[in-house]
């Protein structure tokens, strides 16, 4: 190992993580990673909404086609990007 890695697991400090009961869990189906402007990396998570649709499949899939399908964000993550 070499003195530059000794030193900087010297510094380290442990990091004791709880989850608390009280914390939302959400099924996330898309993730969007952008580039922040100072360089940090942000992550978004979006739920998919399904809408209500009458008819058979394929009218459906044409209503959907014009209408599309709606993404509500649920939590919105930003790291450095040394971190990501």
């Amino acid at each position: 190992m070499s003195e530059d890695t000794e030193n900087r697991n010297d510094k380290r400090i442990p990091i004791n993580v709880r989850i608390l009961p009280r914390t939302p869990s959400f099924y996330s189906h898309r993730i969007m990673l952008q580039r922040g402007e100072a360089g940090e990396v942000v992550m978004t998570c979006f739920e998919i909404i399904p809408p209500v649709i009458s008819g058979d499949q394929e009218e459906a899939r044409e209503k959907l086609k014009g209408l599309g399908v709606n993404a509500e964000s649920q939590v919105r993550v930003t790291m450095s990007p040394k971190t990501f």
